[in-house]
């Protein structure tokens, strides 16, 4: 399982520890809170914590969003399938077609193979390169393209 998860589940514990402390004290009507105290002070730091990092996520997400809407050059981002989940109006632009048509098409049934190889040695976890004269498939648009496929890794170090 991921951190995420060990996360949750460690707060749960000790929510539970908190929740069996509280029950305790109500049968035995004892009043020293320090216990307790302590394991709700523990989870506030620990959900301080976690806003602090979903914040810094956050900030991060938007900087990828404005690079990628606003780069001058077309970006595409493909699934480890090889589909298309989302491009930048300028790749819309260089291909002459439209998002409609480009978002989902999968890649990898590209009639031009030296495109397809680029793609597949990206999804294999290396950089893929392709540079010659494209027919676009989604609009027939033929273009000089030059390409770079470069994997992004998710946490386990896999191409995703």
């Amino acid at each position: 399982m991921g951190q995420e998860y060990r996360d949750l589940n460690e707060l749960l514990d000790e929510v539970n520890s908190l929740k069996m402390i509280l029950e305790r004290q109500l049968k035995t009507g004892a009043d020293d809170t320090t216990e307790a105290s302590k394991i709700v002070e523990n989870i506030a730091k620990k959900i301080r914590k976690k806003e602090e990092g979903l914040q810094s996520t956050n900030i991060a997400e938007e900087k990828y969003r404005l690079i990628f809407r606003n780069s001058p050059v077309g970006i595409i981002h493909f699934d480890e399938y090889g589909s298309v989940k989302d491009c930048n109006d300028i790749l819309i632009e260089i291909l002459g077609s439209s998002k409609e048509k480009v978002i989902g098409l999968n890649m990898k049934d590209l009639p031009d193979k030296e495109v397809v190889e680029a793609l597949k040695t990206a999804l294999n976890g290396k950089t893929g390169r392709y540079e010659g004269i494209y027919e676009a498939v989604t609009s027939g648009s033929v273009t000089p393209l030059r390409t770079v496929f470069t994997p992004i890794f998710n946490r386990e170090g896999m191409p995703s």
